[in-house]
């Protein structure tokens, strides 16, 4: 539930990031598409914050099936 919650948040600030792309592409020059650094940075540490969950649910899940295997292979 908590790993849910914190997704949930990063993809409103993905979203919001992604809201801000869009509404400068409304411009006549490609420079409009470009992020300011501040915008890349936010999305840089967005980007870690969903790697670093990610890793640790997949730890936690491996965690998990290692001991349903030695649960399984020790009966």
């Amino acid at each position: 539930m908590e790993v849910a919650v914190k997704n949930d948040e990063h993809l409103v600030k993905l979203a919001g990031v992604l809201r801000r792309i869009i509404s400068k592409s409304t411009g006549v020059n490609d420079e409009s598409m470009l992020l300011s650094d501040s915008e890349k940075e936010e999305l840089m540490e967005t980007l870690q914050d969903v790697a670093v969950d990610l890793q640790n649910e997949n730890d936690r899940l491996n965690d998990v099936k290692d001991k349903n295997t030695k649960s399984f292979l020790d009966n």
